[in-house]
């Protein structure tokens, strides 16, 4: 910064004449109010330009820039007299500068919200409870689905959803809490036909859903489903295709939001055919079928369904020239009552034969008798399984014989080891 300095007065400089106050004697340009006025003249001044003046050294003036802080209004008491604020008034300050303030950016207007008729169309009934409990509506202008239980309606169910892959069995779903309990309504593959369901707390709850499509539209079940976390088992005609997880919550579903199983145990055997159900057993089904192979043989197939032993519990196909007692089976059942629990499965094609199991000391295995299913198709070959049962196989036990027997006759043994010792 340039210092600028102020020279001293040149006395010498002849001066006006002076007037001479007469009322005190003395000049006129002398008075001091006459040296404040000019004093704050030049502040005023200084401030216009911005700059203020400070002291540096005996015989000099400094001008510094005007900060901003320093140009605000002070609230500092001012030791001016009344005298020199009327004189003061003759200075004139900057005035303050205008702020302009902009207006706030103009917000875009909401996107149109794309309102659906749900009741838009034709009606067409899709498909209904077999016991009469509900029944599942579709419009094909809004594309959306109504469900209907007992007097009450649920309307805009799944509106414009696409159907379920193969992969998926299930698409997107919905869930309602109805006055007949929990309906499960879900887009699905067109290979469904319905499903079952049951508590994954435990079994003996038995809920049925059926498939349905309308004139247009996408292929969909419905169906009653269990309280709280449900497994349902998503058929294809004989076929379980899958087990889909259902939360506990009712609402809506999208396809990423729910588990599906399709690997083994589900899946489509060629010729299957069903021959009962041994019971929804340490929290999942047990079905037992049988199959008819590529080269047209008899196969047996024992499955479980959900539960701590998912998968296949007995499989294979029968030598029809072979023994009599075949694809005999010990599966064991964990997290059941005892370590030593075990799912037995074997097929005869002796009609009217029974089984029992020895211990090595030909003493035999206390169970209340496996039940024998024979194959629907009239292939001669039966099945042995217990139902909601099991046997309990002693610890320290390595082997056990699968016994057929017949009217008190022996007439196969076959010895097996037991899993896992």
């Amino acid at each position: 910064m340039t210092d600028v300095q102020i020279p001293d007065v040149d006395t010498s400089v002849v001066a006006e004449p002076e007037v001479v106050d007469s009322t005190r004697g003395r000049p006129r340009w002398r008075h001091p109010l006459v040296f404040v006025a000019c004093a704050m003249a030049l502040v005023a001044a200084l401030v216009t330009t911005g700059l203020v003046l400070t002291g540096s050294g005996d015989d000099q003036l400094v001008l510094l820039p005007l900060d901003a802080d320093d140009a605000s209004p002070t609230t500092e008491p001012s030791d001016a007299t009344s005298s020199d604020v009327d004189d003061m008034t003759h200075s004139t300050l900057a005035p303050a500068p205008t702020v302009v303030v902009a207006p706030p950016p103009t917000a875009a207007p909401p996107a149109p919200t794309t309102v659906i008729d749900r009741h838009a169309g034709t009606k067409y009934e899709v498909s209904k409870d077999p016991r009469g409990r509900w029944t599942l509506a579709y419009y094909d202008g809004s594309r959306c689905f109504e469900l209907t239980v007992d007097t009450r309606v649920f309307p805009g169910l799944l509106c414009r959803v696409p159907e379920a892959s193969p992969s998926e069995i299930i698409g997107h779903a919905v869930v309602v809490d109805s006055p007949q309990g929990r309906v499960l309504v879900a887009a699905a593959d067109p290979r469904v036909t319905d499903f079952s369901s049951y508590p994954r707390a435990g079994g003996g709850i038995y809920h049925e859903g059926v498939a349905g499509a309308p004139a247009s539209g996408i292929h969909v079940v419905a169906g009653s489903i269990a309280s709280g976390w449900s497994d349902v088992l998503v058929r294809g005609g004989p076929h379980h295709l899958a087990r889909v997880v259902i939360p506990p919550e009712n609402k809506a579903y999208a396809i990423r939001d729910l588990e599906r199983i399709t690997g083994s145990p589900y899946g489509a055997w060629p010729a299957y055919r069903k021959v009962t159900s041994t019971g929804y057993y340490f929290g999942g089904d047990q079905e037992l079928g049988f199959y008819t192979d590529e080269h047209g043989y008899t196969c047996g197939l024992y499955r479980r369904l959900g539960g701590p032993v998912e998968g296949i519990l007995g499989h294979g196909c029968v030598l029809e020239n072979g023994d009599t007692l075949q694809m005999s089976t010990l599966t064991p059942i964990p997290g059941a009552y005892t370590q030593d629990a075990f799912m037995v499965y074997a097929v005869t094609n002796v009609s009217g034969a029974g089984l029992r199991l020895e211990l090595p000391d030909r003493t035999t295995v206390p169970s209340n008798g496996p039940g024998a299913y024979a194959d629907p198709r009239g292939s001669g070959w039966i099945a042995f399984a217990h139902s909601i049962s099991h046997v309990t196989i002693p610890a320290g036990v390595q082997t056990v014989d699968f016994v057929l027997v017949k009217d008190g006759a022996e007439l196969a043994r076959r010895t097996v080891k037991v899993p896992g010792r």
